[in-house]
């Protein structure tokens, strides 16, 4: 029995441990917006994310990273996503426990939810915060099927992605609507309480004025 014990616990342990992975990227081309792809793409796969260096010059954007999670990398995968949005994995190499990827971001586009004035979109339950292209409205309208749950946390920002405005709730919400500033082509929903705990069926839809 004890034996069983100790075997049960140390494969609790094991199962725990987070996988920490050194990741350097060159991107060629790369701008602000295929920084903001590749680090929604690295948290929408599970990987927490720290920044420990970040160069840019006019042949594209170096950064260097810390990932931590649950699961190992996969640079496979990692260059699958960023496929989708114009930003192609050309070389991965592996020395001294460090990762370094080669990126060629010349085409990189942000495929994400479009807000118009004819068409919505939901808060997806996901791991990182949702994005939206919102450069069609000026004033919009989040709502929340349900009480108690949603703490909003929102942020806008412009087409360089220089941050506008943003709230963050410490109340739960069933509703809020605001006005966008002049210029704004992003909007960031996430939150305040954890992606986690957001239930299903948030919507978000351009007010007519």
């Amino acid at each position: 029995m004890k034996q069983l014990f100790w075997l049960s616990l140390f494969l609790v342990l094991l199962n725990g441990k987070e996988n920490q992975q050194v990741l350097n990227l060159h991107c060629q081309s790369g701008t602000v917006i295929s920084t903001k792809i590749i680090l929604q793409t690295l948290q929408t796969m599970g990987q927490k994310v720290k920044i420990t260096q970040t160069i840019r010059d006019e042949q594209g954007v170096y950064l260097e990273l810390t990932t931590s999670s649950n699961k190992p990398f996969e640079s496979r995968y990692f260059g699958e996503i960023l496929q989708e949005h114009g930003i192609f994995l050309t070389k991965v190499t592996i020395k001294d426990k460090k990762r370094l990827l080669i990126l060629n971001a010349s085409q990189a586009r942000w495929e994400i939810p479009k807000i118009s004035p004819d068409e919505g979109a939901q808060v997806e339950k996901t791991l990182a915060a949702n994005w939206f292209r919102v450069d069609e409205s000026s004033a919009l309208i989040i709502e929340a099927p349900y009480s108690g749950k949603w703490y909003p946390e929102i942020a806008l920002f412009d087409a360089s992605m220089t941050l506008l405005a943003s709230v963050r709730e410490f109340i739960p919400k069933a509703k809020m609507e605001f006005s966008l500033p002049q210029g704004t082509t992003y909007l960031k929903v996430s939150n305040a309480n954890g992606m986690k705990l957001l239930k299903e069926g948030t919507y978000i839809e351009h007010i007519h004025e």
